[in-house]
């Protein structure tokens, strides 16, 4: 017995080496994110940092989006939306009341005439609301990721 348990622990070892002297597989991203170097953050709406009339919790998202970039260095903030690369688009979710002509819950959109970049086997980027009986719903935070184009588009 005691010749056998070093041969195991030596055994278990090296099978145990294997997968982590393995290289991981990177995973697969659009190229937009692997050739980008600035990025633009503004609220839904294109209401950006300096919009006096831009909703507080928004303003709040905005700052911590730019603190987690900043953060993260792997993109700089640029200073205008015409310059950037990409374009970060937030939203803080917040609890509403229902209104009988607003649409139906869970219609809260990208803004119309905009296709941010997805991956669209993600499920997790469907259903962006959820409701409850007494007439309110839960917003949840969002986040679009787009690039500009020549004509200054999103």
């Amino acid at each position: 017995m005691r010749r056998i348990l070093p041969a195991f622990v030596l055994l278990l070892a090296i099978t145990g080496s294997g997968p982590a002297t393995a290289k991981a597989k990177k995973p697969s991203v659009p190229e937009a994110f692997e050739i980008a170097h600035t990025v633009f953050v503004e609220a839904r709406d294109a209401h950006d940092i300096t919009d006096i009339s831009l909703d507080p919790d928004d303003r709040r998202a905005i700052l911590d989006v730019q603190d987690g970039i900043q953060d993260w260095g792997r993109y700089a903030l640029s200073r205008s939306r015409r310059d950037a690369d990409l374009i970060l688009v937030v939203y803080k979710g917040r609890v509403v009341r229902d209104q009988p002509n607003s649409g139906a819950p869970g219609s809260l959109r990208p803004p119309v005439g905009h296709s941010p970049i997805q991956d669209p086997s993600d499920a997790s980027q469907s259903g962006t609301n959820t409701s409850s009986p007494d007439g309110l719903t839960q917003e949840k935070d969002q986040l679009w990721v787009y690039t500009i184009q020549s004509d200054g588009k999103l």
